[in-house]
């Protein structure tokens, strides 16, 4: 496979699982504080837009990081690997 398309499926498959992880935190949070209690359920707009980015931002990266050692992609550097002068 190409190198390029292989970059491109890398940052548009982690930002997707970034975006997916978002819900699945929510999800887990409402199963363990639940709406039980007198709690509220956690929704997206009780979550609001800036907590969700700054949610699926590190997660796309952190889904990046694996990504990028599945399908060589060589956005990161290899480990030990530097110019010696």
């Amino acid at each position: 496979m190409n190198l390029t398309i292989r970059r491109i499926l890398l940052v548009l498959i982690s930002i997707a699982l970034g975006i997916g992880s978002v819900f699945v935190l929510v999800a887990v949070m409402n199963a363990i504080w639940g709406a039980g209690a007198g709690n509220a359920p956690i929704t997206l707009e009780t979550y609001t837009t800036t907590y969700t980015v700054l949610t699926a931002a590190p997660m796309a990266l952190f889904f990046a990081v694996w990504l990028d050692a599945f399908l060589s992609t060589g956005f990161l550097p290899e480990r030990g690997q530097h110019d010696e002068e």
